[in-house]
């Protein structure tokens, strides 16, 4: 292959998602959530939606590929956030068992189940968004000192969270993201 046609190749490809990425999306999704691969793949994900957004932000059209790829992507950075409620919630569930032995049996079993419940949800979901925000700001690159980062863990808000969560898509430092 000669020097020419390998650079024009390369070329071609430098900040676009490639044509496989269909195929590739779509044999993504049709994994269950849960499996190795999705979890391996997630980092790289993120990351390249990063760089869509990036080039979406610049003016530059994206293909249509690249529109498809925004999307499944998002739809799986939802899946991990589903996940994290999910195990919430089955912690909350855990919880409001064994709160409900210690009472009284019939009244300690409907509280705690309720309460567990709700708490579990809650935090499930505030995990989640919390865990997303954390993975987004690694793979962006910017760093965060010991302040910000147990700002940001001690945060149990979701408001404030999906606030900083959408700051973070464009911020260029933790202070922009945490403002």
């Amino acid at each position: 292959m000669s020097r020419a046609f390998r650079n024009r190749r390369c070329a071609g490809s430098r900040g676009s998602v490639p044509q496989f990425t269909r195929r590739a999306t779509a044999e993504l999704s049709a994994l269950p959530p849960q499996s190795w691969e999705r979890t391996k793949i997630a980092p790289f994900v993120v990351e390249l939606l990063r760089r869509l957004s990036k080039k979406a932000e610049s003016q530059h059209p994206l293909t249509v590929e690249e529109r498809e790829f925004l999307v499944t992507g998002q739809q799986m950075i939802n899946a991990i956030e589903k996940r994290a409620i999910q195990k919430g919630r089955q912690e909350g569930r855990q919880e409001g068992r064994q709160e409900g032995r210690q009472e009284s049996r019939q009244e300690g079993r409907q509280e705690g189940r309720q309460e567990g419940r709700q708490e579990g949800h809650r935090s499930g979901v505030v995990d989640g968004k919390r865990e997303a925000l954390m993975r987004l700001l690694q793979r962006r690159g910017i760093v965060m000192n010991d302040d910000q980062r147990t700002r940001i863990e001690a945060c149990a808000d979701e408001g404030t969270l999906d606030r900083w969560f959408d700051h973070a898509l464009t911020a260029t430092a933790a202070s922009d993201v945490l403002s």
